[in-house]
Order: structure tokens, then C-alpha cells, then sequence
């Protein structure tokens, strides 16, 4: 089971926490949940540290934040260490080239 929190919120900077599993049985849910934390908001950090499972309907969740960013609709930076499973698969599809990854926040 996957969880969506908003760690830190000031004005349209948003610091989104996803946790656990998103697969298919979730990642409608954990879209849907990701969209209203950071609705309104211009900048966003998604920190994906805590995931222990990501399959293919939770990296389309990641392509489409990463579409919006390279239109300029969002400035999102993807927190994940270098050898989570969310930065392999972020590195294996080219979201890396497109979005700022960091290992951690400052």
C-alpha cells in the first residue's frame, strides 16, 4: 500500500512524500492524491526515498509531472538516492535527462 503526504507546504512550494508500493492496484488513487497537494502549487519536490515498489501505471504518474515540467506548468525536482528503486527506473526511462533528481533535500 502506498501513502501521499505533503511534508512541507509555504505558499506554491510543496514538498510531496510518496511511501510504499504503487502499482496498478494504486496508482490511480496515489495520482489522484499526488494532484491535490500540489494543486496550486508552482514548485514541487517529490520525494520518492520511501518507495519500495514502482511498476509501470506509478511511472506514468512520474512522466506525466515530468511532461508538465518540461512545458514550464510546473518546476519539479524528484527526490530519490542513487540506488533507490524509483532513481533506476527514473534513470532507465531519461526522467533524469528531463527533471532534476537529488539524492535529498538541503
Amino acid at each position: 500500500m502506498a501513502s501521499v503526504r505533503a511534508a512541507a507546504a509555504r505558499g506554491e512550494r510543496v514538498v510531496v512524500v510518496v511511501s510504499g508500493e504503487v502499482d496498478l492496484s494504486n496508482a490511480h488513487h496515489v495520482e489522484r492524491q499526488v494532484g491535490e497537494v500540489i494543486a496550486g502549487a508552482a514548485v514541487v519536490a517529490l520525494d520518492l526515498n520511501d518507495v519500495t515498489y514502482l511498476d509501470s501505471r506509478g511511472l506514468q504518474l512520474l512522466l506525466r509531472l515530468a511532461e508538465r515540467h518540461l512545458h514550464g506548468s510546473l518546476d519539479l525536482v524528484i527526490v530519490a538516492e542513487p540506488r533507490s528503486i524509483a532513481f533506476e527506473l527514473l534513470q532507465v526511462t531519461g526522467i533524469v535527462e528531463a527533471v532534476p533528481v537529488v539524492p535529498a533535500l538541503a
